[in-house]
C-alpha cells in the first residue's frame, strides 16, 4: 500500500500522514494513545493507495498487534523507532518514490515483527497463559 500510496498521495494527504507519524510516543500508560495513533497512520496510507482490500488486511493485523502489546509486551523499544520510520515513509510518499516507500515500510514491518518475536522468546508473555 506505501507503494500504491507514494503514486497517489495528495499534498494533503502527504499533510495528515506527517501529522500522525508527529504524534507524540509517551510513557508505558499512554499506550493506547499511541496505538490509536499507530493505526491511524497504517490505515491513512491505505487509504492513500485507495485500497479497500489493504486496509481491511491492516486493520486486521493491527488488532492482532495490539492484542499481542495488550497482553504484556513492552511497546517501548518499538515506538521508539516507529516515529523515526513512519517519517521515512512518508518522506518517500512525499517524494513519490515508490520503491522507497515499499522497502521504508517493509524494513519497519519486519522491525516490528522481530521485536514481537524477540519478546515472546524472552518471555515476557509467560504470566499471560498463552
Amino acid at each position: 500500500a506505501a507503494a500504491r500510496a507514494a503514486e497517489l498521495a495528495t499534498p494533503d494527504d502527504v499533510t495528515r500522514l506527517r501529522s500522525l507519524a508527529l504524534v507524540p510516543i509517551g510513557e508505558p500508560q499512554d499506550y493506547r494513545q499511541s496505538e490509536a495513533a499507530n493505526v491511524q497512520f497504517h490505515l491513512a496510507i491505505a487509504g492513500c493507495a485507495r485500497n479497500t482490500l489493504a486496509l481491511e488486511l491492516i486493520e486486521r493485523c493491527l488488532e492482532q498487534v495490539d492484542r499481542f502489546m495488550s497482553l504484556g509486551v513492552n511497546f517501548g523499544q518499538f515506538t521508539e523507532t516507529a516515529t523515526a520510520a513512519h517519517l521515512e515513509i512518508v518522506d518517500a510518499i512525499e517524494a513519490r518514490d515508490p520503491v522507497r516507500a515499499r522497502t521504508r515500510m517493509e524494513e519497519h514491518l519486519d522491525c516490528g515483527s522481530q521485536l514481537m518475536k524477540d519478546a515472546l522468546l524472552r518471555g515476557q508473555l509467560a504470566g499471560v497463559g498463552l
